[in-house]
This record gives structure tokens, C-alpha cells and sequence, in this order.
């Protein structure tokens, strides 16, 4: 099972190409600043997940700024990120109930 933060990044990568800086802002902006990453552990995490195979990287060279590396998903990530999805939401499906609160975990 992929821990969260492996999640996060391959949800927000399944989207679209991405390159780390947009994927640790977008982490920050969807999650209301509770997901602050700082930027060298995110790309720690990409080269983790490049090494499983699960994202694929290229870098791209540009005119008007530095070399960039953009990370895709791989099929086998698309099938490993939606198992850790349900498997997450079977986990957190009782928390309501057994805290006796109402919010919604959609």
C-alpha cells in the first residue's frame, strides 16, 4: 500500500504531467495549507516512486527558463493509486460513526 504522501503525489501526477514544484504547490493549495511539503522531500519521494516504476520522468529544456523534469504516471500506477484509494476508503468509512460526528470524508 503507498504511504500518503506517495498518494498524494501520484493522484495530483494521474491528472496531467507535472513537474515538483507544481505538485508540492498543488498538494499546498488542495489541501488548505495542511499539506506543507518542503520541496527537497517531494522530489526524495519522486525518485522513490520512479525506482518502483510507478511514475515515468523526462526533462524538458526550455528558452525561457532552467531544464525541467516532468513525471507521468505509469499503468501500473493507475492500478496501484485506485487499490490504495478504496483500500483507504474501506479504513476511514467507520470513523464518523465511531466518533459520533457527522463530517463528510468525501
Amino acid at each position: 500500500m503507498l504511504d500518503t504522501l506517495e498518494m498524494v503525489i501520484l493522484d495530483i501526477v494521474a491528472r496531467g504531467r507535472s513537474y515538483g514544484f507544481e505538485i508540492s504547490e498543488t498538494a499546498r493549495r488542495e489541501s488548505h495549507e495542511f499539506a506543507l511539503l518542503r520541496e527537497g522531500s517531494i522530489y526524495l519521494v519522486l525518485h522513490r516512486l520512479q525506482r518502483q516504476k510507478l511514475l515515468s520522468g523526462y526533462q524538458t529544456d526550455t528558452e525561457k527558463s532552467r531544464p525541467r523534469k516532468y513525471y507521468k504516471i505509469t499503468p501500473a500506477d493507475h492500478h496501484e493509486l485506485e487499490r490504495t484509494k478504496e483500500e483507504l476508503s474501506r479504513l476511514v468509512r467507520p470513523v464518523p460513526s465511531v466518533m459520533r460526528t457527522d463530517f463528510d470524508l468525501a
